[in-house]
């Protein structure tokens, strides 16, 4: 596992600098060599002992266990488990275990959008992860991705396996009716997809996929809501948050990536940072497995696989959150399949550098970012957009008419430089910030 330190924010660099013909001066700079569906991981890897793992067929209700999760820095704390009931095929191919879940205080918090991955043992046998949710539940009723199902998924690698937006719930029957905060239940509805109605608390028992928390540190309120915009339907949930302090990075540096640690996925890293946050269900040699449900549904990726800290519970009426911060990069995410990420350990990332420049005046300092986005070809240029919107907007409420020079260089690796000019000026395009 790599020993280096989450490497610190870099400062923002301050020098004074001459006009280029307006009073807005942004220069991007990045390396655009995209290598999005490559395949750099060459181990021979059998794969977890079937042993180690239950099967399915094998589960049957009144089983009880323990899972495995953070609610409070990096400290993985265990809760209990009993299983209700197996739905079958709630999508093609893929089963659901209904478990109630308590201890750690989740009578009251329910199940938590950040435990996404907890795994679930039984008689020392891996179970599968947390990954479902009761919304307006009485009870911390969870669904559980079984990890025989997580596993065979990531190891066939296929497209087919990913999420299909609209896609209708899926109303299951159940062997034998449920009691749960007294009203009987005799079906169980199951969303794959996060942009379905939000279920209410007269929908009966509905397992949702818990939504990934998606914290952002540096960006400002307007930034926030353009990515809210682009991940609305995606289960993603951006809020603002903050990285975590010298002190925590330094202390928490060695902490190992675990079952039931944190497991942070970043979007964004540098000046600016955008993560989710879910958990780790297992560890098998330098293979990892987690959050028992998809983060972006890409299929093959290429993301910094992370340690993570959480500093809080926010609780809810409906779905509960972690608060967390990403501390250091451990590996690499390769895989986001329907039932879970994977990724392997002491690899590294090959993220997208964007290097920018704002100056406001003539002859103004300019002032310098850095940040690497993430090579997903659907959101490549949505969080390009969303971190040079950023940077300008963290120069404060702007002139409502203006002029503004944009320069973008563009380094593409065996090409000559890409070099684009333009100018905006007047009131509508602004708006008090930069379009």
């Amino acid at each position: 596992m790599d020993a280096n330190p989450w490497p610190k924010q870099g400062k923002r660099k301050k020098e004074k600098g001459k006009s280029v013909g307006g009073l807005l001066f942004m220069a991007v700079r990045s390396l655009l060599f995209f290598s999005f569906f490559l395949f750099p991981f060459s181990f021979s890897w059998g794969g977890p002992k079937p042993d180690s793992y239950w099967q399915v067929d094998d589960v049957q209700p009144g089983m009880k266990g323990l899972g495995r999760t953070v609610l409070k820095g990096t400290k993985i704390e265990t809760f209990d488990a009993e299983v209700l009931g197996v739905l079958k095929n709630t999508s093609p191919g893929r089963d659901l275990i209904l478990c109630r879940l308590s201890g750690l205080n989740l009578e009251k918090t329910g199940v938590i959008a950040g435990m996404s991955g907890s795994p679930i043992y039984i008689d020392g046998k891996l179970l599968g992860a947390v990954a479902y949710a009761w919304p307006f539940g009485k009870e911390p009723i969870a669904g559980i991705t079984p990890f025989c199902q997580m596993h065979g998924y990531v190891a066939a690698f296929e497209r087919r396996d990913l999420v299909e937006r609209g896609n209708k719930p899926n109303r299951v029957g159940l062997q034998k009716p449920l009691t749960l905060g007294g009203r009987d239940f005799e079906t169980a509805t199951v969303s794959q997809n996060f942009d379905d109605p939000n279920p209410t608390s007269t929908d009966g028992l509905w397992m949702v996929p818990l939504r990934t928390p998606l914290c952002a540190s540096g960006f400002t309120a307007r930034s926030l809501a353009l990515l809210r915009d682009k991940f609305r339907d995606a289960g993603l949930v951006p809020m603002q948050g903050g990285a975590a302090t010298a002190r925590v990075s330094e202390k928490e540096k060695h902490t190992p990536l675990l079952p039931g640690g944190s497991l942070a996925v970043s979007l964004v890293t540098g000046d600016f940072d955008l993560s989710g946050i879910g958990t780790v269900t297992h560890v098998e040699d330098k293979r990892v497995y987690g959050w028992g449900h998809p983060f972006m549904a890409a299929g093959a990726c290429d993301l910094p696989l992370m340690t993570g800290y959480v500093h809080t519970i926010y609780p809810r009426q409906t779905v509960s959150f972690k608060m967390g911060s990403p501390l250091r990069t451990v590996g690499v995410i390769n895989a986001d399949v329907s039932t879970c990420i994977a990724g392997w350990l002491d690899q590294k990332p090959d993220m997208l550098p964007v290097h920018m420049r704002v100056t406001l005046m003539p002859d103004g300092e300019i002032k310098k970012f850095n940040v690497q986005v993430a090579r997903m070809r659907p959101l490549v240029a949505s969080l390009v957009f969303t971190v040079l919107t950023n940077c300008v907007d963290m120069e404060g409420e702007l002139p409502e008419e203006l002029t503004a020079d944009l320069q973008a260089r563009n380094e593409i690796e065996g090409l000559s430089p890409i070099v684009f000019k333009d100018t905006y000026s007047g009131w509508g395009y602004s708006s008090n910030r930069l379009p």
